[in-house]
């Protein structure tokens, strides 16, 4: 019930008959043990994302990167359904996630369902990452489902692919290419909508 932590969790793995859940308790005992969860106090996404303008940085770096992984799991489990009970596009929730390629990007990851059903819940992803080929999942497209994209200087091996997206014209397609590899630091392509002068 409401008191069910993780130190219950690890008693039931490790002291079980079943030796599945013995291997399970091997392979997640540091998360098990250094708990990040506090029970005390009452979490809620609100105060994240109030009208204070504030900004809340979850700074996972003491952890180990599977654990890590597996925390920024829970985390956008747990806003997803946030933003599904009280997210509205009137009211935006920015998310800002960095070395997104340390992601799942399969079917039905949150990062994933951020990108593809996220905008009708508020939900405002900016991911980044220094390259597309390094997102893996059997869904990485979908990181192409932002609106708004900004490449910076990209490796040679994308620059085909992110001209393709900004163009179905072949001639404007190497006038893309020969921009994208002319790059300097600090500017960028961006591909989306843009608001002119007049409105």
């Amino acid at each position: 019930g409401e008191l069910y932590r993780f130190a219950h969790v690890a008693d039931e793995l490790r002291y079980s008959e079943d030796k599945a859940m013995q291997n399970l308790y091997g392979r997640i005992s540091t998360l098990l043990s250094r708990d990040p969860f506090s029970y005390e106090t009452g979490f809620d996404w609100g105060q994240i994302f109030g009208n204070e303008g504030t900004i809340d940085i979850f700074q996972l770096k003491s952890y180990q990167l599977n654990i890590q992984k597996v925390l920024i799991e829970f985390l956008l489990w747990d806003l997803y359904q946030y933003a599904t009970r009280t997210g509205s596009e009137a009211k935006p929730l920015p998310v800002v996630l960095d070395e997104v390629q340390n992601l799942d990007f399969s079917g039905f990851s949150p990062a994933v369902k951020i990108l593809r059903e996220g905008r009708k819940f508020g939900l405002s992803g900016i991911f980044a990452t220094q390259s597309l080929d390094s997102i893996r999942g059997n869904d990485a497209e979908a990181i192409y489902n932002a609106a708004e994209q900004l490449h910076f200087l990209p490796p040679d091996s994308q620059v085909a692919v992110i001209a393709r997206l900004a163009t179905s014209n072949p001639n404007d397609r190497k006038e893309v290419e020969t921009s994208l590899k002319k790059l300097r630091k600090g500017e960028a392509l961006v591909y989306g909508p843009v608001q002119l002068e007049d409105g």
